[in-house]
């Protein structure tokens, strides 16, 4: 995975809790688990954008097979 200049300076600035204008939108990501065999599961997660909803379930989940993710509506809960 490589990292534009600006978006490893976003990341650190949302880390520190200095930067905090982007909006995060609920984001569905469908998986499956090598345990469970061809059965689809689902998990919604917090992001702002679709690639970072994938990186933040990859990183909770890493045994997870990602199929796809896609953005729910802003009033989902």
């Amino acid at each position: 995975m490589r990292f534009g200049v600006t978006h490893v300076f976003v990341l650190v600035m949302r880390r520190l809790g200095l930067f905090d204008m982007t909006t995060e939108y609920p984001y569905m990501v469908t998986y499956r688990l090598k345990a469970t065999g061809r059965k689809f599961h689902y998990k919604k997660v917090d992001a702002t954008h679709q690639a970072e909803a994938m990186r933040i379930f990859e990183a909770s989940m890493p045994s997870a097979t990602v199929v796809s993710a896609h953005a729910l509506p802003q009033n989902y809960k």
